[in-house]
């Protein structure tokens, strides 16, 4: 799998138009022994509304803070909190399910966005106490008097609102915004879940908050490096904090976790840091200081251990678009992700001499598999090389030939059945154009104990596939860049090393894609081509993209 297809496997658009109902995209989601089931649906729409890519979804961070507060109660029970970019208000919920006093679930001032909200307030009210809740729009930076109204018992609270929740123009009070709130009314409790992302939105997002703690209130914040190569960008949240503010941030928790979107797009970790305001009568030199936890962040941005859980990835139900998904301002550029790729693989190969048993494909295949539970790999994956191993059961291919092995997943998955399968005189013939990663294929071989089994050759595939000639290739695995598969399928033909039965297994047809190849081999008289139906994508959407076609000659 190239480095280009990774990006557009986030945030794919699929121009279809849903109608949204929010009892289409209802979750039931755990948050810990210590609360029940709730039942939560996320925003969906067309990708039109602003804010809408951020609330289609119950992220992952999230559910970390509604966890944490499931385990420490007395963090929110009698509090006022508010939530800043709520979507779902998943942390709210079961911050009011634990007896909080008041929650004020705010994200951007859009009826269908504050609609769900308020949809799953509705949902979970008989798990709810006897608190107050308030759904709100608003936008980072402006002016917090009506979230603070909000903590008035009075219905006047609202009335300083428009039909959206955002809060009505009124000149004569903008001057005023907090002049006439205390300090003492004011939340005692924030959360900001997964919002660290939209880096030019730091400094406004911290001026809400700023503005809306109380001395001795607490912040939760919990963030995922959700875009590559921007670790430090998503972490300049806390410098910026120190720098405005005087705020001092301490990591509280560490949590794995795969991505929302897609189990094969995985995020190392999920950071959980709380602070809290002293007790001072005035907030403007009020430092924030983040609560002490097992591994403190250092000046020079470390990454952090700490308990680390891999969970299932959360169903997501709709399929947002965005000109600019990972909130850069811009498409990612190859070297981003390129050094993103190559960091990983490293990485995985060392994970698997650590821990892997030497001379068991198996101990080796589940170990990489543990290991991508937790970070980004591009491999073939359990599901779709599920379907490929099928089709090895059946051929019992005495030759197979792979074109891209990136870390040598498939490799060994492939090569080991093909050996159980087939015997020892069958032999796998892998070729990776890049240099790094034929040499860590190779590695992974070696600790697999397939090393007889396996060739590994360097280069493009049009540079070396005349090895091949003479022989009968009775099965080719293709999963490299979607641009050469027609050109290199050409090739395969002509090398004249196909005999009726052969079998040529192609991923990513459909997502990102390969149409020049799909419509050749669909339509060809020398192929008889299938596709498998899995779930692909950010969306968990089936989709036809794993391809399967026999050589009839």
């Amino acid at each position: 799998m190239d480095e280009d297809n990774v990006v557009g496997a986030l945030f794919e658009q699929n121009g279809e138009d849903n109608v949204y109902d929010p009892e289409d995209f209802v979750q039931e989601l755990d948050v810990g022994d210590c609360a029940p089931r709730f039942r939560i649906s996320v925003a969906d729409d067309d990708g039109a509304i602003p804010g809408s890519l951020f609330a289609c979804a119950v992220w992952n961070g999230a559910r970390f803070i509604a966890m944490h507060f499931a385990k420490h109660p007395e963090l929110v029970k009698g509090r006022r909190v508010v939530e800043f970019g709520a979507a779902s208000a998943l942390p709210s919920i079961v911050a009011l399910h634990l007896g909080a006093e008041v929650a004020v679930m705010t994200d951007y001032p859009n009826d269908l966005l504050l609609k769900n909200i308020e949809t799953n307030i509705k949902r979970n009210e008989h798990l709810l106490g006897s608190g107050r809740h308030e759904v709100r729009g608003h936008l980072w930076g402006s002016e917090t008097r009506g979230l603070l109204r909000c903590l008035d018992a009075s219905e006047s609270a609202s009335e300083a609102l428009d039909t959206t929740g955002k809060e009505r123009a009124d000149p004569e009070a903008e001057s005023a915004d907090t002049a006439d709130c205390s300090t003492k009314n004011r939340f005692d409790v924030a959360v900001v879940a997964e919002c660290l992302w939209l880096h030019h939105l730091h400094e406004d997002l911290l001026k809400s908050i700023n503005s809306c703690l109380a001395p001795g209130g607490k912040t939760f914040v919990s963030f995922a490096h959700h875009v590559p190569g921007h670790e430090k960008n998503d972490l300049s949240f806390f410098t910026k904090a120190k720098q405005l503010y005087g705020f001092d941030a301490v990591h509280l928790d560490t949590l794995a976790s795969p991505h929302v979107f897609s189990p094969d797009l995985l995020v190392d970790q999920y950071f959980l840091c709380s602070g809290y305001f002293d007790n001072h009568d005035s907030l403007e030199d009020t430092p924030l200081r983040f609560a002490a936890g097992r591994a403190p962040y250092e000046s020079h941005l470390p990454i952090c251990t700490g308990t680390r859980t891999a969970h299932k990835p959360l169903k997501m139900s709709s399929s947002p678009k965005s000109d600019d998904p990972w909130g850069l301002g811009r498409k990612p550029t190859k070297e981003e992700i390129r050094h993103w790729a190559d960091e990983n693989s490293a990485k995985c190969l060392e994970y698997v001499k650590q821990h892997a048993e030497r001379g068991n494909p198996t101990s080796v295949i589940a170990t990489i598999d543990e290991f991508a539970s937790t970070n980004h790999m591009m491999n073939i994956g359990e599901v779709k090389g599920s379907v490929i191993d099928e089709e090895i059961r059946k051929k019992k291919p005495l030759v197979m030939a792979e074109l891209g092995a990136y870390t040598g997943y498939s490799t060994v998955r492939f090569a080991s059945l093909q050996r159980e399968v087939a015997g020892k005189d069958s032999h796998y013939f892998s070729f990776e154009f890049s240099p790094v990663f034929a040499a860590r294929v190779r590695e992974m071989v070696e600790l697999a104990g397939l090393t007889d089994q396996v060739t590994v050759y360097v280069g493009a595939f049009s540079e070396q596939y005349e090895v091949l000639r003479g022989k009968t290739v009775d099965m080719y695995f293709i999963d490299h860049e979607k641009s050469v598969y027609l050109s290199d399928l050409k090739l395969i033909i002509g090398s004249e090393t196909l005999a009726p039965g052969s079998v040529i297994a192609a991923d990513n047809v459909v997502r990102p894609g390969a149409p020049d190849y799909l419509e050749f081999i669909e339509n060809s008289p020398q192929f008889s081509a299938v596709r498998h139906t899995i779930h692909c994508g950010h969306d968990r959407k089936l989709l036809p993209d794993l391809s399967i076609a026999t050589f009839r000659g």
